[in-house]
């Protein structure tokens, strides 16, 4: 993943549930979701289509 995405930078330990935009409040329930698999189960339910490789 890269260090550098959409001018964020994050250290190990650190996570962030970015952008949205306009549907951002439509979102946030499954991003919310998705995050806490990550952090309290390390259950990576990220779509590949969604990740920043995918937009590169």
């Amino acid at each position: 993943m890269p260090r550098c995405w959409a001018n964020t930078r994050s250290t190990p330990g650190e996570y962030i549930a970015n952008g949205g935009f306009k549907i951002g409040f439509g979102m946030a329930p499954k991003a919310a979701r998705v995050m806490a698999d990550l952090m309290l189960d390390g259950t990576d339910g990220i779509p590949e289509r969604l990740r920043p490789e995918a937009s590169l």
